[in-house]
């Protein structure tokens, strides 16, 4: 990581730049990306990572903001799939019945399974965190109580958030307003079968994409694992399906 933003970072964040960095034996690099700015008034967080076999970058909206807990997070991320060589979840070209629009979803359901793993280790070496994330999860409930979501949107968002809540949140306000949620959608039980069945099975990536698929009854041949060896410089996909 360039000197000017390590500096900045305190003693605990910047040795794990360093474990990460040894390990994966690639550099971690921080980069603006102005176009992040503009969600700064709405959006509590605005910092990304990107990874590739030959590296990986922290997006920044401006120069200026680098908060430690955000910066934790996203290296959090970079070492699960860097350093632990755990796979991450892509959309798979030869399905036939590929759109463009999977990747997307498919990266942002990618990024629900993680935070189950992730956050509740963010939480135990930052637990001023769980303040960040509660209002996280508000905001997501409150979109999904307008009702202005596509029936398979909602009922992903609801599953695997609900998860999140029962996992990484236990006894928060928002558990009591996401139940009264789900009750509108009758998604109570479903996602009470999915979280039962999602959170055993979270040592295992594959078993619990696998668990996620099949709850939100989506094809496996959609979606395929993607490893990457920084050591090699390689990415190799194993299609689900």
């Amino acid at each position: 990581m360039q000197p000017e933003y390590i500096a900045r970072l305190p003693l605990d964040i910047r040795t794990l730049v360093e474990e990460i960095e040894r390990a994966s034996r690639v550099k971690i690099t921080v980069e603006v990306d102005s176009a992040r700015a503009r969600n700064i008034p709405s959006q509590p967080d605005t910092m990304a990572c990107e990874f590739s076999p030959h590296g990986a970058k922290l997006l920044i909206p401006t120069s200026d903001y680098f908060p430690d807990g955000s910066v934790l997070h996203e290296l959090l991320h970079v070492r699960r799939f860097l350093v632990e060589g755990i796979p991450c979840l892509v959309d798979c070209l030869t399905y036939q019945h590929w759109r463009l629009y999977f990747a997307a979803g498919l990266i942002r359901l990618d990024n629900s399974i993680e935070h189950l793993i992730i956050v509740p280790e963010e939480l135990r070496i930052r637990p001023n965190r769980r303040e960040y994330w509660e209002r996280v999860m508000m905001r997501l409930w409150d979109e999904l109580a307008l009702d202005r979501l596509t029936e398979l949107a909602r009922r992903e968002l609801a599953l695997i958030n609900w998860a999140f809540i029962e996992h990484v949140l236990p006894g928060s306000a928002v558990q009591s307003y996401a139940r009264v949620v789900l009750a509108k959608f009758d998604l109570t039980d479903r996602a009470q079968r999915c979280c039962d069945e999602l959170i055993p099975s979270l040592q295992d990536k594959e078993s619990a994409i696998r668990v996620c698929f099949s709850h939100l009854e989506l094809p496996l041949e959609v979606a395929s694992l993607e490893y990457i060896d920084t050591h090699a410089g390689t990415r190799r996909e194993v299609p689900l399906g």
